[in-house]
């Protein structure tokens, strides 16, 4: 039998108008769609040369033009085509056995006669199919198809993307690991569209998910990086306020959010000032959100209004909506935020490891002069290692740090809209100690502005917990720090959330969109980007409260590739509404798109808003000594905890039992709070009761009467034995409730009717246009389950089922579920609330929204009676040793007089120590020369202690003296006996060492004593032999008449009488002269007298040293006033020197200095005058 192409025209009730049967070749499989002209255009297959083919018709089904073959090798088959915007048209469908004898997806344009004028092919190794086909806004083309080369596995659903030349530009999959897609044949089918809010939306066949078998399988995957930007615009700073841009006065405001309502829909300036709103088709009023507090006020220019009506249709751009701001003349302030991007592999600090810490300062304010960074690391923790990593933008300063403070001040003003950003790297040793311990992160500025002090400047305090926690994609709430396991807060601070991402595939990632749906306990005004390590392409905020962060052509690597630089973060900050009643639960995660794959859903967060709380804190410790007694603990808060640690026992630490060191002291606090809401879990897995039951009639807006659970069931602190179901998709367990028609509430609604109620889809339902409504108990007791069954009832006032659902009460736990097989509501609402409406626990993105599920799975877990609510500081004690002491010498305690020794104390297991010592010095060392027994006392925290004696021994220098026997002034021939003074031994000048020696020659004597090994050296004494001859055989003498000693005379005798001079006591040499003469002058004479004068007609007459080398000084003082002279003669009596020649007064004491100059070695005189009185003193000069 032959096949042919048959081509029918109804009218728009189905009546046949025409019918045209077409003959191409052997046997065709076609499909059609109208075209501009009123036409058609057909394409499918030949059979009997399989080929894929195109057909126009007229409006009437007459042929036009054909083209059999539109493929040129390979076995094909096309299966949509459509018309494009130049009147020729585009074909999709699978061509086979042109590359690995599998299938391919190709895609063909051809001009408006069916002229091929391009193809192109997509596909790998195993086989791949192209269905449907669809037109871009941009001119390319998107092609729905199966897979068996991508994807999770097996086959799945496909979506390419092209530009107009068919150029592959992106591509998504969707399924699960067993077969999905389009019956993986070229018969099948997967349609793919793009839809008004950007997504990609892909409907086919699922063996993967759903109810087993095949089943219907519809995805939407969200396309971020190509979504128009429909209002842009730009924000400044008009300095000059002239509406007009000036760069280089004005400058861009980033971070400013900007509105449009209805709606509303907002985003983000980014660091240029330029926002990109994209809305939907329709009318927006466009202005700057309200900010609390603001520094800008706005400028309202003749073109640039503060507000903005903009039509928005058929993805038009409209451009140029710019704002002018001023600044605020007296407005000073800057935005401190601090970010913790903790590296890989952990989330949170660890021990033996660094992390960093980021902190951004923004001038949002006037210039500040004299300005100081401030970052502070915990000052509960000590030994933490800092150190600078890198200084960004406008700091103008080099970070110091000191401690666990980091400084930095700028050396000129730190300027209005400037941003300094330090970042530091704090490492946490390696010590088991840290562990569970919170590293608190402060950071401030301070400085003038406008002549005044800078109000308060402090960033949201970061508290990082070591725990060396792991996940690569998280989302952590990172201030305030959560109590307990629903992590209690007060609510009244803004929430720091930070969300980390890894690429931990196999290739570089484009595009990276996080979507966090935030809860609707949330004030969206107060929303603020606080860091990020990446430039963040668009910050957007969608109505419920939709949250888009974007991250475009980044192209972060894979971890393969790059581990460290796999990573990105951002952290954001956002206050919960004001007033919100206790027990509120803000639960939030966050799914991670890398460019069009599945999304990575994070962790979800948790926490409970509390009228009272109370974090847990200890400080640190002072340190205490070993002998101390024991104490109570005390400084953990909130009051009541418990504290455990080496050495505690019932809150009191023992010193001496723990012993020296530095220990750990826990505090452990603990509350119990009555929850008063449920919780919400929807990690567990589909699974319905199966079974049938009693079939409930209801009619539209309807309540039932009373239905029997079968147990008492708990709810909200109540025992109920009956239930009442509405047919708008809820049950209650009051009776007379509304019916609550005709959308859900957004819970908490604060009504009495209805409420006490569950609902899984409370919307305008209508049970008379299809479906069932039935329930029935199952099990025994105590384990009973209470089920209610929602069987593909409609909304209202249709048939087409919409809600299939299934609500479980068990008994005992009082625990409910929710088993939605399907639901597809417009403004529903999933969650359950309390009697009076008051509290409530609803499912986020399902209270009074659209959403649409599948095989969904929802638990409402009861409060507990006494919910724990714990928590643990961390501090240290440091048990000191008791002091002690010992004093070390520098050298010998045994020495002699003249010299000394250093004693040191030595201060041991003391940190604090001063010091007395025995002979009152307070310094650590002393310096002794003298006899004694010395101790040190040293006085610590920890005590005193004394330390043992140290006994200095100082030997006296022996006397050293020399006694002669007679006059040292010799006669030629005769001797002196010189005698020392009594010691252990002796040592002469002249090598002798005896205590006596024997001297008959000129010379200069000393003897050197040593006693106990301590010596000592005499003063000289001169000897001298003198041999004066006055001539004629005469010897110069100095006669000493007997009894007129004082009398001396001077005088030449012949030699030959000088014994008898000798016998009677004169000796040799002058003992005072008045005059001298030459031989020649005194040839005659046997002697010459010399007037003498005593020293005591002068008062003193001295000279010091005597005898000298260089010099000496002579001293002298006269009883009258008058002239005196002093003369200096050579042992010849020859005058060398005039040495003083003055009035000097009675008593004056006088020093004259006398150097020897080029004078030889010698006996001279020193010769004093005072009117007419003289006295001559003997020098000694030796060189």
């Amino acid at each position: 039998m032959k096949s042919e192409t048959l081509v029918i025209k109804t009218d728009p009730n189905g009546n046949l108008e025409w019918q045209k049967s077409i003959d191409i070749l052997v046997w065709e499989d076609a499909r059609c769609v109208q075209v501009a002209d009123g036409g058609y255009i057909i394409t499918g297959i030949t059979y009997g040369e399989g080929n894929a083919f195109l057909l126009k018709t007229d409006s009437l089904g007459n042929t036009e033009w054909l083209n059999n073959n539109c493929l040129s090798s390979g076995y094909s088959i096309g299966r949509t085509v459509v018309q494009t915007s130049d009147g020729g048209f585009v074909l999709t469908g699978s061509v086979c056995g042109t590359r690995w004898n599998t299938c391919d997806i190709f895609l063909v344009k051809s001009d408006n006669i069916g002229n091929i004028l391009w193809q192109k092919t997509f596909g790998g190794a195993l086989n791949d199919y192209g269905f449907s086909l669809h037109t871009m806004y941009d001119g390319g083309y998107l092609i729905g198809s199966q897979t068996s080369n991508y994807g999770a596995g097996n086959a799945d659903l496909l979506f390419i993307r092209t530009d107009s030349l068919g150029n592959e530009i992106r591509r998504g999959t969707a399924g699960g690991v067993n077969e999905d897609g389009g019956g993986n044949n070229i018969y099948g089918g997967v349609s793919a569209i793009f839809s008004k809010d950007s997504a990609y939306v892909l409907a086919g066949m699922t063996k993967s998910f759903g109810a087993g078998g095949c089943d219907l399988y519809m995805v939407k995957q969200m396309e971020f990086s190509n979504l128009i930007p429909t209002i842009t615009g730009r924000i400044y700073n008009d300095v000059d306020s002239n509406c007009v841009y000036n760069d280089s006065i004005d400058f861009p405001v980033s971070n400013r959010m900007v509105q449009a309502t209805d709606g509303p829909y907002f985003v983000f300036t980014d660091n240029n000032g330029n926002y990109n709103l994209r809305v939907p088709d329709g009318n927006y009023n466009i202005a700057q959100a309200t900010v609390a507090n603001d520094i800008f006020t706005g400028v309202t220019c003749p073109t640039t209004p503060q507000l903005y009506n903009v039509s928005v249709s058929g993805n038009n751009l409209v451009s140029g909506k710019d704002f002018f701001n001023l600044l605020s003349n007296d407005t000073c302030g800057v935005a401190v935020n601090i970010a913790v991007p903790y590296p890989i592999p952990t989330s949170s600090p660890c021990i033996n490891q660094s992390f960093p810490v980021c902190v951004t300062f923004q001038n949002i304010g006037r210039a500040v002069t004299d300005a100081t960074f401030h970052i502070d690391i915990n000052p509960f923790i000590s030994g933490l290692v800092l150190s600078i990593d890198t200084t960004i933008g406008d700091c103008n300063c080099t970070p110091t740090i000191s401690g666990q403070t980091v400084t930095c001040s700028p050396g000129s003003a730190f300027a209005a809209n400037k941003i300094c950003e330090i970042c530091i790297e704090v490492f946490v040793p390696d010590d088991e100690l840290y562990m569970d311990s919170v590293i608190n992160i402060t950071a401030s500025i301070d400085g003038t502005c406008g002549g005044a002090s800078l109000p308060p400047t402090n960033a949201i305090p970061i508290d990082a917990l070591i725990e060396c926690a792991i996940d690569p994609n998280d989302k952590t709430l990172i201030s305030p720090e959560g109590c307990g396991p629903f992590g209690n807060i007060s609510g009244d601070e803004p929430m720091v959330y930070q969300i980390r991402f890894q690429n931990t595939g196999n290739a570089p990632a484009h595009n990276i969109v996080l979507k966090d749906v935030l809860s609707s306990n949330f004030d969206i005004s107060t929303f603020k980007i606080i860091s990020t390590s990446h430039p963040i392409t668009r910050v957007e905020l969608f109505p419920s409260n939709i949250l888009m962060i974007s991250y475009m052509g980044i192209e972060l690597p894979d971890s393969g590739e790059n581990q460290l630089r796999s990573h990105g973060f951002v952290s954001f900050s956002i206050s919960p509404k004001n007033n919100l009643p206790d027990g509120t639960i803000i639960t939030n995660e966050v799914g991670i798109y890398f460019d069009l794959n599945e999304p990575v859903i994070t962790n979800t967060t948790l926490n409970t808003i509390r009228d009272i709380l109370q974090p847990v804190t200890l400080p640190m410790f002072n340190n205490v000594c070993l002998n101390d007694s024991a104490f109570s603990l005390s400084g953990g808060y909130p009051l009541g905890g418990t504290y455990s640690g080496v050495g505690v026992s019932n809150g009191k630490f023992n010193p001496s039992i723990a012993g020296t060191g530095t220990h750990l002291i826990t505090y452990s606090y603990a509350i119990d709070v009555t929850e008063t809401n449920y919780s919400l879990n929807k990690t567990g897995i589909f699974a319905p009761v199966q079974g049938s039951g009693t079939r409930v009639y209801l009619g539209d807006d309807q309540v039932s009467s009373a239905i029997p659970v079968g147990f008492n069931f708990n709810f909200y602190g109540s025992d109920y034995s009956d239930i009442y179901i509405s047919s708008n998709g809820f049950i209650t367990f009051n009776s007379g409730s509304s019916n609550g028609c005709c959308s859900g509430s957004y819970l908490p609604h604060y009504q009495a009717n209805p409420s006490n109620l569950i609902s899984f889809a409370w919307f305008d339902l209508y049970p008379p246009g299809n479906g069932s409504i039935e329930y029935f108990t199952t099990g025994t007791a105590p384990e009973r389950k209470f089920i209610v069954n929602f069987n593909d009832i409609p909304v209202c006032c249709n048939s087409v089922p919409k809600v299939s659902a299934q609500i479980i009460l068990y008994e005992g736990t009082n625990i409910i579920e929710i088993h939605s097989s399907f639901i597809e509501v417009s403004a529903g609402t999933m969650g359950i609330v309390n009697n009076g409406g008051t509290l409530a626990t609803v499912i986020p993105g399902r209270n009074s929204a659209a959403y649409s599920i599948t095989n969904d799975f929802v638990q409402f877990i009861p409060p507990t009676t006494a919910s724990l609510c714990a928590n643990v500081a961390k501090s240290a004690i440091t048990v000191n040793p008791m002091p002690s002491v010992y004093i070390s010498a520098s050298g010998a305690t045994l020495f002699c007089e003249g010299n000394s020794v250093e004693l040191t104390a030595i201060a041991t297991g003391s940190t604090s120590a001063t010091y007395h010592w025995s002979n009152g010095d307070i310094s650590p060392s002393i310096t002794v020369s003298t006899t004694g027994s010395y101790t040190v006392t040293v006085y610590d925290v920890c005590g005193t202690v004394v330390s043992a004696p140290v006994n200095v021994i100082v030997t006296p220098i022996p006397l050293a003296t020399i006694t002669a026997s007679g006059s040292t002034s010799l006669c030629p021939g005769y001797s002196v006996i010189l005698t020392s003074s009594t010691a252990d031994s002796y040592l002469w000048s002249n090598g002798s060492v005896s205590q006596s020696i024997t001297v008959n020659t000129t010379g200069i004597y000393t003897v050197t004593v040593t006693t106990n090994a301590c010596s000592a050296i005499s003063v000289p004494v001169n000897v001298s032999v003198n041999d004066y001859p006055c001539g004629n055989n005469k010897i110069l003498i100095c006669h000493i008449p007997p009894g007129n000693e004082d009398n001396a005379q001077t005088l030449c005798i012949n030699t030959n009488a000088l014994q008898a001079h000798i016998m009677h006591g004169d000796y040799c040499g002058p003992c005072t002269s008045k005059s001298f003469t030459s031989d020649s002058e005194k040839s005659n004479e046997d002697s010459e007298n010399i007037p003498v004068y005593s020293e005591d007609k002068v008062n003193y007459f001295e000279i010091i040293p005597n005898p000298f080398k260089e010099s000496t000084t002579i001293n002298f003082k006269v009883p009258e006033e008058g002239i005196v002279s002093i003369e200096v003669y050579n042992y010849l009596g020859q005058k060398i020197s005039d040495l003083f020649n003055e009035m000097v007064s009675k008593g004056q004491q006088k020093k004259i200095e006398f150097f020897t100059n080029n004078l030889s070695s010698g006996i001279y005189y020193a010769k004093l005058k005072s009117e007419n009185k003289v006295i001559i003193k003997k020098m000694m000069i030796t060189k």
